[in-house]
């Protein structure tokens, strides 16, 4: 991230959700309205120096696909369609529109 204190603030809440046990974290509003790469590659490094894993999940949004392999390098999840709360009427089925493969594992993202 540009702003090092940026990265000190999400590195002491990594921290704190590692002393908590926390294994999924869940980052909405970070692909919309455009994806934001040094954000994404913030999260993955306060996770690997949390010290603990955790799965880290991206919001859905306007990802380009061509960032689809910057996404699976530093997050295991893509969400590819909004949250079911967001829309309970009317109900329609959730089909999903793209397939990324599979995610990375803990050891491709702990990087020094």
């Amino acid at each position: 991230m540009a702003n090092t204190c940026a990265q000190a603030y999400l590195d002491s809440v990594f921290q704190l959700f590692a002393a908590w046990g926390v294994d999924f974290v869940k980052v909405d509003d970070i692909a919309a309205p455009t994806y934001r790469q040094a954000e994404v590659e913030g999260y993955r490094l306060a996770i690997q120096r949390s010290g603990r894993p955790m799965v880290l999940s991206l919001s859905p949004g306007p990802t380009p696909l061509a960032s689809a392999s910057h996404v699976q390098a530093n997050a295991h999840m893509w969400r590819i369609v909004n949250d079911l709360w967001d829309n309970f009427s009317p109900r329609r089925p959730v089909r999903p529109t793209a397939q990324l493969g599979p995610a990375p594992s803990d050891r491709r993202l702990a990087r020094p």
